[in-house]
């Protein structure tokens, strides 16, 4: 019997590699040489394919399956097609499926029979059946059901050996009916079952110029959040960038080409630390870019402190390019897994986000410095078109406003009635809560979520690279200031770090409060490079192992030239004292 149902299934996945301009893999078994049975009335417009309409339990859902499987099962010319081992496979199946009764087991069958073969460890997940958890938010808005078949894993928190799924569409037929009736309903002008005939139409022929192998570099990154956006959701994305003008679409898909072909190389690095070449959790506490929450809409909420941004402390640990491969990390991987982990939260997949960039504290002095970093970032963000679903800049300087009103001035109208601007704090406050409830905003902005500086102190506890550190101490030394205390509780000890990119070096002191001297080191390049080297690469050392709370210790440092100062970030990992 195994062996029929392996050969039925060959059958079927070489039948289906057929269709399709001969170059995709479908999700839908190609019955159209085959004969309707059974009373099933043909439809003239779909060249012999039967349309379903199926009631899914309470929420009556109405569903089209592109292709009677019951008719596949059944039809005489397909069965002359088999030999004996594959027809009794057939018939296993078949009496299986129960077709009078569940007619959505063999429409599940007919979406994963061309897959089944080489991915049968994610065959529930390469289903797209409509789902039956509604958006606890806003229903309005959302209809899904069981959401957690569009995704391909279970397990995403570790990247390090994961290689990226193969990116395809489906088959024409079945995409068609998926821009019509899409699994995931939104209420929403440009996005699938809310679109004009004109929409439609640009949807199958930019599908059709990206199934041309001179265009799959293209058509990967449009369909570069496959695992999470299906199709028709990934065509309309594009479109909705480029107003659906197709011209326009592939001319920017163009764009992202060798910007693409650099992130696949890496694999889309994978691991963040060997993206960043340092420690992820030291680089956010210097450049404080992260996830928290998700809105009511069910987008998650990425959080900016462009203001709280040290630039001088992120050049002490890492390689500033190096952003843009964390770019490729934080889109491919990190995104994902959110996204994720918003369906299993709210029962709601939405491939956009929510942007709240905090200006507080930011200078004019390091605006161009931080735009530079932002710059890299932005340059992958050219292969993910449409993802900014609202963006709230608060707390903006003075200097800042004024550069906003003569640059939303190039922005077309629907760009700008995304982004909202406050100087005023209550306000941008008040705008938060509007689009995000109190349990999901940070306390920061007047939720009852955690503080930005908790959620950022969890995210250093759950790094591997810091295993059992309770909390994470990050301060910078430089010219105009010399030294820092840092303080630990009873229980608590301390291993401090320094990084830097110092040519000159410097030598530390460690004190306790009571001005007794704990150690001394010497901080400097034990590889070193020339004095004149505009780009030293950054290196660390560990000055002690061994402090201990309950105390306050002042670290101090001194150039081993007569130099000025350079800069020094003096990172202190927290644990608890063992009790043996």
């Amino acid at each position: 019997m195994t062996k029929g149902i392996r050969k039925l299934l060959s059958f079927c996945s070489q039948k289906n590699r057929a269709t399709d301009d001969n170059d995709e893999r479908t999700r839908h078994v190609d019955i159209e040489d085959t004969k309707p049975s059974n009373g099933n009335k043909v439809s003239s417009e779909d060249n012999g394919h039967t349309e379903l309409e199926m009631d899914y339990e309470k929420n009556k859902v109405s569903r089209t399956a592109t292709g009677d499987s019951q008719n596949f099962f059944s039809c005489k010319e397909t069965m002359e097609e088999f030999d004996e081992d594959t027809k009794e496979g057939l018939r296993t199946l078949r009496s299986s499926l129960h077709f009078d009764d569940k007619m959505l087991e063999g429409y599940k069958m007919s979406l994963l029979l061309p897959v089944i073969m080489e991915q049968q460890d994610m065959l529930d997940g390469l289903e797209y059946a409509p789902a039956k958890v509604l958006d606890p938010h806003r229903p309005s808005d959302v209809t899904l059901d069981h959401p957690e078949t569009l995704l391909l894993h279970d397990n995403h928190d570790d990247h390090s050996n994961k290689k990226h799924p193969s990116f395809r569409f489906r088959g024409s037929v079945a995409i068609k009916g998926a821009l019509e009736q899409p699994a995931i309903k939104m209420n929403i002008p440009g996005y699938p079952g809310e679109l004009s005939s004109q929409e439609l139409q640009s949807c199958l022929d930019l599908r059709k110029y990206l199934l041309k192998e001179s265009n799959k570099i293209q058509k990967e990154i449009a369909l570069s959040l496959f695992g999470i956006e299906t199709d028709e959701y990934a065509l309309c994305r594009q479109l909705r960038s480029r107003k659906f003008v197709v011209a326009d679409v592939l001319e920017h898909l163009e764009e992202g080409v060798e910007i693409w072909k650099e992130g696949k190389a890496a694999n889309f690095y994978p691991n963040a630390q060997e993206a960043l070449g340092a420690d992820p959790s030291i680089v956010i506490s210097q450049f404080p870019y992260m996830y928290s929450g998700y809105a009511k809409n069910g987008c998650p909420v990425l959080y900016f402190k462009g203001g709280k941004t040290d630039m001088n402390g992120l050049e002490c640990v890492m390689n500033v390019a190096n952003m843009e491969k964390y770019a490729w990390h934080m889109l491919m991987y990190k995104f994902k897994d959110v996204v994720r982990q918003s369906m299993k939260k709210n029962g709601v997949i939405r491939t956009e986000q929510i942007l709240i960039i905090d200006l507080n504290g930011l200078s004019s002095k390091s605006i161009a410095d931080i735009c530079g970093v932002v710059k890299m970032i932005t340059k992958v963000g050219t292969c993910f078109p449409e993802m900014m679903n609202r963006t709230i800049i608060v707390n903006a300087p003075t200097f800042f406003s004024f550069a906003w009103k003569m640059v939303k001035t190039f922005l077309d109208a629907r760009t700008q009635s995304k982004i909202s601007l406050f100087s005023n704090h209550i306000k941008g406050m008040e705008k938060m809560n509007e689009l995000i409830d109190d349990d999901q905003l940070l306390s920061d902005y007047g939720g009852s979520a955690s503080s930005f500086d908790e959620v950022m102190q969890s995210l250093s506890n759950e790094d591997d690279t810091n295993d059992g550190c309770k909390r994470q101490i990050v301060e910078i030394i430089s010219k105009s200031r010399k030294s820092v205390d840092i303080k630990l509780d009873v229980g608590e000890k301390c291993e401090l770090t320094v990084y830097t990119r110092s040519t000159s070096g410097a030598i530390f002191t460690i004190q306790r409060e009571d001005n007794a001297l704990v150690s001394t080191s010497d901080v400097k390049n034990p590889t070193p490079s020339s004095k004149d080297d505009k780009d030293p690469k950054p290196y660390n050392v560990v000055i002690s192992r061994v402090l201990e709370g309950r105390n306050t210790y002042n670290i101090k440092a001194k150039s081993l030239t007569s130099n000025a100062l350079d800069n020094f970030l003096v990172v202190g990992k927290v644990r608890h004292i063992s009790k043996e």
